[in-house]
């Protein structure tokens, strides 16, 4: 199971400030991983990320992809571990050889603020360091620039994306930050085509670091009401 951690504002800030052996620490922890191979959604086999990586990256099997879901503790870790259950059979291509994916999860709080840079926060979390293809952190602090509510940050130089489970809105939350995270990870893949219209639902710009998507308009304005309230 993921590891359970603390997540409110104090255990951020300590989790951020203790250095490079706190995150050696997280990084040792045993992850819930799942491989999955062309099989019907919901079906798993519980493997350690060291074997999968002991094997090679393409063969009669196809090309293998290992995402490693980060979840703050709480609500985004549950939805990683639903999220991860049935990804592989979402982002399937009937144009190419079926891929190999190994998901992983892990609950650990990164993020000390919503203030944080993305920069800021690839470099805390460090993806290079992890073993999978690809990293994916959800953390339920909301994100914005300027005015306008986040949802995703990503790098496919780093292959990483940060999403913000509270910018997706209080409706129907799985199912948009299940659409986020398949949105980056094809993103980083390279492969738009696999979520087809998802790009055209979050408005994007380019940064620095990578690509920011940004809540659709109508979601903005029912955010705002619901911060308003009744009159």
């Amino acid at each position: 199971m993921p590891m359970v951690v603390d997540g409110d504002r104090e255990s951020r800030k300590l989790a951020s400030s203790s250095g490079d052996s706190r995150r050696r620490a997280a990084r040792q922890c045993v992850c819930d991983c799942m491989e999955f191979a062309g099989v019907p959604s919901g079906y798993a086999e519980t493997v350690s990320a060291n074997e999968h990586l002991q094997g090679s990256r393409s063969g009669a099997g196809g090309e293998q992809v290992s995402v490693l879901l980060i979840a703050d503790p709480g609500e985004p870790a549950a939805l990683a571990e639903r999220i991860a259950e049935y990804l592989p059979e979402r982002l399937r291509s009937s144009a190419r050889v079926e891929r190999r994916w190994t998901m992983c999860v892990r609950s650990e709080p990164y993020l000390p603020d919503e203030q944080a840079e993305f920069a800021e926060v690839i470099d805390t979390v460090d993806p290079s360091s992890e073993p999978e293809d690809i990293v994916v952190y959800l953390t339920d602090l909301p994100r914005r620039d300027d005015t306008l509510p986040v949802v995703a940050d990503v790098s496919a130089d780093h292959k990483f994306a940060l999403v913000s489970v509270a910018g997706v809105g209080g409706f129907d939350i799985e199912r948009r930050v299940r659409t986020v995270t398949e949105l980056a990870i094809t993103h980083i893949l390279g492969e738009p085509e696999l979520t087809p219209g998802a790009a055209r639902q979050f408005p994007s710009t380019q940064i620095e670091d990578g690509i920011r998507y940004f809540a659709p308009s109508g979601l903005r304005r029912l955010r705002l009401l619901s911060v308003a309230g009744p009159r």
